[in-house]
């Protein structure tokens, strides 16, 4: 159900409806708080504006007569204010949440109801020093008929100011009166930038500029009206703040950032969930479909699926160094993941890890690396790497365990390397990719084998190298990762294919290419409903890909 347009519909038909809800309550989720700020709050003493300093403008001097209000439902933010975030001093609703350091804050403006189609009225991004009218602050705002705006207020209680076009009007890169609009506000140190985008991929600068800015700050979304009496409501989806903090995550390939995106099997509907310029890897999808759990410097991170809140850590206990080999049990109450070498369970919510792997003779430099989990949850299968001819890694088996613990069962015994086991939904077959009949070493493609190890089928049989091969809940697709001819392995910084196919191999067609490999698609990633799967790609830190036939435009300052 597109919960997005059922909103924009009802500020459609009944705008009023919606603009006397300020004691309803937000529902807005953790840490997300909300507030009037500036000349918007109510009885509001405003101070004089010298017309000398400022210009003459009809809001200066006055506070808003109605309340700011803010609900969330189903990833989707309705934000209503008054008053206008510009001038000595903001006035708008508020939401938002605490930010330290870095960050990348997006989110789509899916519409905006404007009682009176006022020019100035906004919707947008804005990082603030303090919650106070006038505070230091930078944003990056559209409004219903002048498009796209990057502002900043370097003095407090002083001018805004604008980043345009120079030296022609505006000509912003998202048409006056588009929505859906997307929105980017992104920190790195002292530099700021501003991005609009019509799809969520392709991104136009609005603005940047350099300004010392106290590290502990707030960040989030503003609605604001330009009138002292009637409310904007602005919508706001696909929100997700991305700060490197947050995840401290391995480093990814050099120059690269880790955007954790969601996809429809067809290819269609590709959402950006979570971006971080650390490293982020090897996404799980919840069962109650709330929560995409990745791991990123050595450990567990659980991310809303819809990107609505920052992630959150999943405690580990004193195990460490978690690997991307981690997979949630069918009832969603257990995480069972690699660390060091050894299997491990854990709840949800954190705690204690269990080992569940055996202590193996020092000499064989046993190690065990999780891919499945059977649909009873009473096996996990896994690879196991041991050492061969001098060589650590010499041999990679496929291996089940009791979920329980107990003895470990040898499925395959060949010089040749698997990995990936994982179990059909049914439980009636392992799935994993093997060197089997490759002639060229590291020439990996897909296969599925019986649960006992027999009855093994290769899949795919193609020039490419192919990896991971991820069965969806209902059992009807599969999908996997294709590296190009001559990879050896699976190594990050590839240009890679997901590719689908049917769970006998049939029906192999691509989804969408990108760069990859690495982290992207470890583990099965698939939403419970089987229409989408999570994945991370992995582009170039600052790449914001724009057509050649538009070059970016040179940026000026307005003042006012």
């Amino acid at each position: 159900m597109n919960h997005t347009l059922i909103l924009l519909t009802a500020l459609l038909l009944a705008p009023l409806a919606v603009s006397h809800a300020a004691d309803e309550p937000a529902n807005l989720p953790p840490p997300w708080q909300h507030q009037d700020i500036g000349s918007a709050q109510v009885g509001h003493k405003v101070p004089a504006v010298p017309v000398e300093k400022f210009g003459k403008n009809a809001l200066f001097g006055k506070s808003g007569l109605i309340a700011g209000t803010a609900q969330h439902a189903d990833g989707v933010f309705t934000v209503q204010g008054t008053m206008d975030i510009w001038g000595p001093m903001d006035g708008g609703h508020f939401v938002w949440q605490p930010v330290q350091g870095d960050f990348v804050f997006v989110a789509r403006v899916a519409g905006m109801d404007n009682p009176g189609k006022v020019a100035h009225a906004k919707a947008g991004l804005c990082m603030r020093e303090s919650l106070a009218g006038g505070s230091r602050c930078v944003s990056e705002c559209i409004t219903p008929v002048d498009g796209t705006q990057f502002l900043y207020r370097e003095t407090p209680d002083d001018k805004t100011v604008r980043i345009r076009p120079d030296p022609a009007p505006p000509q912003p890169c998202v048409p006056k009166e588009t929505f859906p609009c997307w929105l980017k506000l992104v920190r790195s140190g002292n530099a700021f930038s501003g991005y609009e985008s019509l799809d969520g991929e392709t991104w136009w600068l609005t603005g940047s500029l350099k300004l010392d800015f106290k590290a502990d700050a707030f960040i989030g979304l503003s609605s604001s009206s330009h009138t002292t009496n009637t409310l904007t409501t602005s919508v706001f989806d696909h929100v997700q703040l991305s700060t490197p903090a947050a995840a401290a995550g391995t480093k990814s390939a050099k120059n690269r950032r880790a955007q954790l995106m969601t996809i429809g099997i067809d290819g269609s509907d590709k959402r950006l969930v979570y971006e971080t310029t650390t490293g982020l890897e090897a996404p799980n999808w919840s069962p109650d479909g709330k929560w995409l759990v990745c791991n990123g410097g050595g450990a567990l991170w659980r991310i809303t699926a819809d990107g609505s809140s920052q992630p959150e850590k999943i405690p580990t206990g004193d195990v460490q160094k978690v690997n991307n080999d981690h997979v949630l049990a069918p009832n969603g109450k257990t995480i069972y993941f690699s660390a060091a070498g050894h299997l491990y369970a854990v709840p949800f919510a954190g705690g204690q890890p269990r080992r569940v792997s055996n202590d193996q003779p020092p000499a064989r430099q046993y190690k065990y690396f999780l891919h499945g989990v059977s649909p009873d949850e009473q096996t996990l299968a896994y690879v196991g790497v041991e050492s061969a001819n001098g060589d650590p890694w010499g041999r990679m088996d496929l291996f089940t365990i009791p979920a329980a613990g107990g003895a470990d069962t040898r499925l395959t015994n060949t010089p040749a390397p698997d990995d990936g086991p994982e179990y059909s939904s049914d439980g009636k077959w392992i799935y994993f990719n093997s060197e089997l009949n490759a002639k060229i070493p590291g020439h990996a493609q897909c296969y599925r084998m019986k649960p006992d190890g027999t009855g093994i089928e290769q899949l795919t049989h193609d020039e490419r190298v192919n990896w991971f091969p991820h069965v969806s809940p209902d059992g009807t697709w599969i999908v996997y990762i294709s590296f190009p001819p001559g990879t050896v392995k699976h190594p990050a910084d590839k240009d890679v294919i997901l590719r689908r196919m049917r769970p006998d191999g049939s029906e192999q067609a691509d989804i969408i290419a990108f760069n990859g490999g690495q982290g992207t698609i470890n583990v099965n990633s698939w939403s419970p409903d089987s229409q989408r799967f999570a994945f991370v790609m992995y582009p170039k830190v600052g790449e914001t890909p724009a057509p050649a036939s538009k070059p970016a435009p040179a940026r000026s300052h307005e003042i006012r």
